[in-house]
Parts: structure tokens; sequence; C-alpha cells
């Protein structure tokens, strides 16, 4: 018994002085201090980044950064209350954020970045230079969303601002969000986008966007004039910065994609082969579209698009060029008839059914032919596919896809179906 009680009061003793430790150590830190711990006003929240070529330099950096003020009500003008937008010319990008470091006397960090945006004519030479760099960059984000800019990056990003004023980095979320009801633009995240430039499978495209004012605004139908035989839709033959919406101030627009080859930006597609490149890589969840009506020539009919299952594709290697098979099931719902016609009647259901399978087979090997033939660049990612016939990587690597998707040639089989439950009837 004695001994039990002598172990006790060891126990004791040893957990007393464990506790006094402890004690001791959370005091002296207290004491001391952190002298390294920054607080939120010593960063400068950079939300977006525009890279243009520079006029006095070889750069010029455009940011978008967080203004930690209360939001207060709209401002006439327009301009967005969260932000504020510096331009620096500078040499590289590190210089860059180096010389807004001294002019805001606090950090410039990129780890709330929502978007990067790059003017075409800086990458119309070569994006590497500078994705690598950004890229490396720890506290980038790889969900980081990449915009390719038809205007100057400048402007582009104070025209941000007008649509949501005071939200803005919400703003740029709704956008790569929209992909789920918008077929007309397509989301290209920094990891994506940096694998796909740098992989032997595929090849790099990001969102297409613009400013769009009354003086960008071109209402042309001919951007694909091979469709005209079984009509075009004239709302998703627009690029970014084209579309019909007429407003008083410069608004930022989100409408097609850039495609890029080896890291080269090469050509743009249209919003009707933005939807297209969504059926094949299994991208779209739905989207609100307007088809020719094959009853009436000169008018349109709105239906809700969705895929009825997963696009199938099939790559075959025929005489060294590859045969591409894609097999695309779509369903859709009426929207809106501009005809008196009964379109519930079977007749006429199939004839929208057929009409509309040929539609979306010929603009599907449009954006096909597009993309192997003039910009060729394979952006859907048909190598991955096709490396599955080759045994070894040096055979792969031999082969060059890259250089080989010119070759292609396609199949595309589309299965449309109307839903029976959205018929609007005749009333007469």
């Amino acid at each position: 018994m004695k001994r039990w009680n002598n172990g006790i009061r060891f126990i004791l003793r040893l957990f007393a002085l464990l506790v006094i430790l402890v004690i001791s150590a959370v005091s002296c830190l207290s004491l001391c201090g952190f002298s390294n711990v920054k607080c939120i006003n010593d960063f400068a929240y950079v939300l977006a980044l525009g890279l243009d070529k520079g006029t006095t330099g070889p750069l010029r950096l455009t940011f978008q950064i967080a203004v930690p003020t209360t939001i207060t009500s709209s401002s006439g003008d327009g301009a967005s209350q969260d932000s504020s937008i510096t331009t620096v010319e500078c040499s590289s990008i590190e210089a860059g954020i180096n010389i807004l470091n001294d002019y805001l006397s606090k950090e410039v960090t990129l780890r709330h970045c929502k978007v990067l945006v790059f003017s075409e004519e800086l990458v119309s030479e070569s994006i590497f230079p500078y994705l690598n760099s950004l890229f490396n960059d720890v506290d980038l984000r790889p969900t980081c969303s990449v915009f390719i800019s038809r205007s100057d990056t400048t402007s582009f990003l104070t025209a941000s601002g007008t649509h949501f004023q005071g939200l803005t980095a919400k703003s740029y979320e709704l956008t790569s969000e929209s992909i789920q009801y918008n077929g007309y633009i397509a989301n290209s995240r920094l990891g994506t986008f940096f694998s796909s430039i740098h992989d032997t499978f595929s090849q790099g495209f990001a969102t297409l966007v613009s400013v769009n004012n009354s003086d960008t605004i071109q209402q042309t139908s001919d951007l694909v004039p091979s469709l005209n035989a079984i009509g075009t839709d004239f709302d998703a033959n627009h690029l970014a910065g084209e579309s019909t919406i007429n407003r008083n101030q410069n608004s930022a627009e989100h409408l097609g994609i850039a495609v890029f080859q080896r890291g080269q930006f090469v050509g743009e597609l249209t919003a009707i082969e933005t939807l297209c490149h969504l059926f094949v890589t299994n991208h779209l969840r739905e989207a609100h579209v307007s088809i020719p009506d094959p009853l009436q020539n000169d008018q349109y009919l709105d239906v809700l698009l969705s895929p009825r299952r997963k696009t199938k594709t099939k790559v075959k290697i025929v005489n060294g060029s590859p045969f591409i098979e894609v097999d695309i099931a779509l369903e859709a719902k009426l929207l809106s008839i501009n005809s008196k016609e009964d379109y519930s009647k079977d007749e006429i259901t199939q004839l929208i059914e057929e009409y509309a399978t040929r539609y979306f087979e010929q603009n599907t090997l449009e954006y096909l032919y597009t993309t192997a033939k003039i910009y060729q660049a394979d952006i859907a990612g048909f190598g991955s596919k096709a490396a599955s016939h080759f045994l070894f990587w040096e055979d792969w690597l031999e082969y060059d896809w890259l250089n080989r998707y010119q070759d292609s040639f396609f199949q595309v089989n589309v299965d449309f179906q109307v839903h029976s439950s959205s018929f609007l009837q005749r009333i007469s």
C-alpha cells in the first residue's frame, strides 16, 4: 500500500510540473509577441490581373485591387465601388509587382486573384514566358480563370465593374459558373490551361472576352458561311465584343473561345462553335439556343438544350491519319414558337428533330474541321483517346499527335429528340 501511495504522489507531481511548464511557455510567447505576423491591412489583394504589350516597356500590367472599404450606393458613372485599377509599365511580372509594392506601401498578393486576362496582341507570339512565371507564384490558385481579351486588358477590367457595382469579385465567379446555363462560353482554369499547353495530348483554349460598346457592335451573320445552306443562328454567330447588346457605357463581354497552338494564340471560335465544343467535351449542362424553324425560313425556334447522355468519342489511326467519330445525344424543350402551326403533330415533331440533327451535325463538323485544318489545335483532347493505340511512350512521341491532328477526318452522329411534354398547342 505504501508503494502504491508513493507512485500516485510521483504522478501528481509530474503532472503539476508539466502544467507549470505549459503555463510558463504560453506566458513567454504572449509577452514577446509575433513580430512576423501581418494583418489584413498590410496586403493589397489583387482581384484580377491584366497583361498587355507595353508602350514604354516590354510589358504593361493592369491590377484590379480590392478596396477594403464599406460599399456605398452606386455612383452615377457606373464605376465599381469595391476595387481600383492601377497600371504599371515594367520589364517583367515580378518587377511590376515590386513597383506596385513601393507605390502602395503594401505587399501585393495574388492569393485572391480570380482572373488572369491576357491581350491577344501579347499572346500572339507566346504565352509561355508569362504563364510560367505566374504558375510559379505559390499564392496564385490553379482555379483562377484565364481570359483572352480582344481589347486591351485595362479597358476590359475597367468595364468589368459595370455589371455588378460593388461586387467585382462575385461577378468574376458568376462568369466562370455561367457555363452551367450558357452554352456560348467555355471556362478555362489556370491549372488545366497550363497542363494542356504543355502536354502531348491536347492544346489549350481560354474564354474569349472583350469590351462591348456602340463602336464594336457588328451585326454580322457570315462568320460561318458554309452553314448558310441550312440556315444560321443569328444570335450565336458572334464573338466577344460583337454581340447585339447595346449599352450607353462600355461593358465587359464573355463570348467564344480563344484557341492556342503550342502556347501561341492562333484564332477564335464563335458562340455556336463554342456550343459544339461543349457538346464534344461533355461540358454542357444546359443552354438556351435558337435554331432556324424548318417550317419558316425567316423564323427561329427557342429551345432549352441539354445532353441526354455523355458524348462518346472513338479515335482510330487509318493509314497513319486520325479518324475521329463523335456520337452526341441531345434533348430539347421547346420554349417559344413564332408560328401558328400545331407542333405537337408527329410529322412536325419528326421534321424538327431531323432538321435539328442536320443542323448540329453540320455545325459540329464545322467546329472540328476548323480546329484541325485552320488552327491545327486539338483543344478537345482527342489525343488522350489516340494514345491507347500506342504500346510504348516512345512510339507515341514519334507519332507526334499535335502535328498529326491536322490530318484528321471526322464523322459526327447526332441523336436529337424533342421533349414530348414541352409542346405548345395551337389555339383554335
